[in-house]
């Protein structure tokens, strides 16, 4: 695991790594427990995040970021940056990526060193820089009263030509109209893996950030 100095200026923001004092729910118990578990076993969350993997076509060099991370499930694509690239897994819960860093730690023994790091932020307000990530991973973005602000951030901290993809496990609607209104093209919808769980398919939504030379 590298120093949070490692990332520089090129992708962070000088704000980085905000600190919000927030009060415990049972919301917050039921995703850093129960929701892992659940999905895991019922829902068939590591065969979701082999198919993110693999949509996502990570190259070695570049700057990733996941948001709403939760538990390093994304361990199965992330070293594909390699020792150039970045990736940077950002969740909400504070508890969470504590756990994940020391899962993290684990599963990093015995191999070479990898450009990742795990932070906590809110998705409405990305501490990074415009223009300074390759590629984005959300998932589970189902309320739609915050995908229009979550979108714009996405968009705004994406290079030209950056791509998203967005993994809805059970959402009945995508966004596509909120990802051209916020200025996506090239978006397309794929089925994904069995989601169990709700008898359903995952899905995806991709979608690219247009070159400086069209915008």
């Amino acid at each position: 695991m590298e120093s949070e100095s490692h990332f520089g200026k090129d992708v962070l923001g000088s704000n980085s790594f905000p600190k919000k004092s927030r009060k415990k729910s049972n919301r917050d118990a039921f995703y850093e427990v129960w929701w892992p578990l659940i999905s895991s076993t019922l829902g068939l969350r590591p065969l979701h995040m082999w198919d993110v993997g693999r949509r996502a076509q990570i190259q070695e060099g570049q700057k990733v970021l996941e948001l709403g991370a939760g538990y390093p499930l994304w361990k199965m694509y992330s070293g594909r940056v390699g020792k150039t690239g970045t990736f940077i897994a950002l969740d909400v819960n504070e508890t969470i990526n504590k756990r994940s860093k020391k899962i993290s730690q684990f599963l990093n023994l015995g191999k070479e060193k990898q450009s990742e790091q795990i932070i906590t932020a809110d998705t409405n307000s990305l501490p990074f820089l415009n223009d300074s990530v390759d590629i984005i991973i959300t998932s589970g973005i189902d309320n739609l009263s915050t995908a229009e602000d979550i979108f714009k951030e996405t968009f705004r901290v994406l290079k030209p030509e950056g791509r998203l993809i967005s993994s809805e496990p059970c959402n009945p609607r995508l966004d596509t109209d909120i990802l051209r209104k916020v200025g996506f093209t090239h978006i397309r919808q794929r089925l994904g893996t069995p989601f169990p769980l709700f008898m359903s398919l995952n899905r995806f939504v991709m979608a690219s950030k247009p070159s400086s030379k069209d915008a």
